[in-house]
Formats: C-alpha cells, structure tokens, sequence
C-alpha cells in the first residue's frame, strides 16, 4: 500500500511513541505483575544473570552506587562474553532508573531531580566512550534496543546530545539480516529510532519490511512463521514465539 501523508505518519509516530512509553514502563519478561516495579529486562543487578525482577530499591541502589564519571565499579566493561555480554549491565541499569523515576510506587525515585542526573550521567559516559560487544546480536539488537527503551522512556528530559547519540548508535541497526524473531527485533530497533527522529519514511520503509517477504511476520517454509501457523527458529526447531 502507498505511505500515508506525512502530516498522518508524524500523527501516528506521536501515537508510536507513547505506545512505546507505556509499553517499556509497564514491560516485564519473568513476571506480568507488579510491572512499575520492574527493572531491566535483559541482564541484571548483581551479574546473576538470567532474574528479571528489579525493584525500586534496586534502582535506588544503582544511583547511589553510580560514580561521578557515570559508571559503576562493579561493571565489567571490558567484557567479550558472547551469550550475556556483561557490559550491558550499565545500560540496563539506566533502564531500570528511568522506569523508577516514573513509578509512582518508587517514593525515593518518582520523579526525582537528582535520579535524573544521574541517568544523564550514565547516558553521557555511555554515549561518549561507545562500548563494542564482541558478538552482533548485542551491537544490532541488544544494546540499541534498551538505548531505545531509555530514551522513550526519557522523553522531554531526553537532551539534543543524548538524541543524537542514540540516532548515531541506531541508524543502520535496523536492517533486517537475519531470520524469525531477530528480523522482528531488528525492525523494531529500526522502528524506535524512527519514532525518536520524527522519520516517517524510516517507520513506514520498517513497517513494510516487517510484513513483507522476509520480514519476520511473514509465512515462509524456512526459519520463522510456518503455514500452520507454528514457528520454526535455529533451524527447524519448534519455537513458542513468533511475531505477536
């Protein structure tokens, strides 16, 4: 189908991003409850790996440890793990504080001046020093996507520096190149970074791809939705997942 006009694509990115913000506020992978209270959704506090619930005493905890040049001592930054790249931890991190700071729940963090800062200092270290995962599931989807989640999660606050760095770590990471999930992953990154530039015509060219032949919402007979409507992933490997 033809784009829509520009004025209807700025309208629906509007739309987008507060989808987006509710979406990331409220997002939980281990438990459905109690979302607000949540943290990051990838890796976590401590380096035990693989626990998704944070809380907002956590929260607090990260920006009472965070240094004054924005990190954390704990952090292994020159992290080359493949599987859990432990350098995420100070993105997710960050994450974690910027649900906080909008949680009602989180007394010591609700929107509270000095949280704030503090995640603008962890972004700034961040954006200036430009960690690289030594795998490409990390630098294509995993990292630019809680860069994502941070900055709609930011919104207003978000500086000019902290959007351009977040385009700049995006563009170009939304191509999709794999097959299945990593395709819908990879659009959605593309699609995040759409929504942050106002980039109409980069939303509707993700959109399309993620519909059309090869994107992950499409029926094919290799890796990704089969007719029947299963999902195939590594291989013939019989996924839950898919393109919800």
């Amino acid at each position: 189908a033809p784009a829509p006009p520009p004025s209807k694509l700025l309208a629906d990115l509007a739309t987008l991003r507060k989808r987006f913000f509710d979406f990331y506020l409220a997002f939980g992978d281990c438990t459905q409850t109690q979302f607000c209270m949540q943290g990051s959704y990838m890796l976590l506090q401590d380096g035990s790996l693989g626990t998704c619930a944070v809380t907002c005493e956590d929260s607090a905890s990260f920006a009472a440890s965070i240094s004054a040049n924005g990190t954390w001592a704990d952090v292994n930054y020159q992290d080359e793990t493949h599987a859990k790249w432990k350098t995420m931890l100070h993105p997710d991190r960050l994450l974690s504080m910027i649900r906080s700071f909008h949680c009602a729940d989180c007394t010591k963090s609700y929107r509270n001046a000095a949280m704030l800062e503090k995640i603008h200092r962890g972004l700034e270290w961040w954006n200036t020093n430009k960690p690289k995962p030594s795998q490409w599931w990390w630098a294509d989807i995993g990292q630019p996507d809680v860069i994502g989640a941070i900055m709609m999660l930011l919104g207003d606050d978000a500086t000019p520096a902290e959007l351009s760095a977040a385009n700049a770590s995006m563009v170009g990471r939304g191509v999709p190149s794999g097959t299945g999930e990593n395709v819908v992953w990879e659009l959605q990154v593309a699609i995040n970074r759409a929504a942050l530039a106002n980039d109409t015509s980069g939303a509707w060219r993700a959109f399309e791809n993620m519909w059309g032949p090869g994107g992950g919402c499409h029926t094919t007979t290799g890796e990704g939705i089969q007719s029947d409507g299963s999902f195939h992933f590594h291989g013939n490997i019989l996924y839950s997942g898919g393109c919800e």
